[in-house]
């Protein structure tokens, strides 16, 4: 039997989920995006045995990638977590 991912709910880090939530809390709203989600940075570390979470940069460079695009555009930062993917997760 194979594994599959779903990858609808993929960050780099924690950040904007963070942020998100805090700004739900400050305005006494529920999130309306409570969902679970899995953090590619944890993953890469865990991945790669690197023992600590690095930025998007210096995970593409430990994968011999270079980065696309503009950093904290949100397309492009899509486009480069994917490409990181298979540095990521488990081989099934």
């Amino acid at each position: 039997m194979s594994k599959h991912v779903c990858l609808e709910n993929t960050v780099w880090g924690a950040f904007d989920r963070n942020q998100l939530d805090r700004e739900c809390h400050r305005l006494g709203l529920n999130n309306p995006i409570e969902l679970p989600h899995i953090n590619l940075k944890q993953a890469f570390a865990k991945a790669r045995r690197i023992g600590k979470q690095v930025g998007m940069r210096k995970a593409l460079e430990l994968a011999s990638l270079q980065f696309e695009g503009t950093h904290h555009r949100a397309l492009d930062d899509a486009i480069n977590t994917a490409r990181l993917l298979p540095w990521a997760l488990p081989a099934t």
